[in-house]
């Protein structure tokens, strides 16, 4: 194999690599906020995509509130203790 045509089978397969890739879910959480510093007056949840998050937010007084907002069929994840104080909770 000569070395333009190694160079030209390695890009494919890192293209096709990329291309599966963008195929793959991210992981989405949703996690609930108890009037963080941003929304002082109301109950918060934030969409995260694996460990990076999003401007997406559902806002309620109410923390039932919030939850109703959640799209259905999460799974709920208790509140680590090493979370902001703020955090009630996460949703997967």
């Amino acid at each position: 194999m000569t070395s333009s045509s190694w160079r030209m089978s390695r890009m494919m397969k890192l293209s096709a690599a990329m291309s599966e890739a963008e195929r793959v879910p991210m992981l989405e959480l949703w996690t609930i906020y108890d009037h963080p510093r941003d929304f002082p007056g109301a109950f918060v949840a934030r969409l995260w995509l694996m460990d990076q998050p999003t401007d997406r937010v559902l806002i309620s007084s109410t923390l039932d509130g919030v939850r109703a907002l959640l799209p259905p069929g999460l799974m709920r994840l208790v509140r680590d203790l090493d979370d902001d104080p703020c955090v009630v909770e996460s949703w997967l």
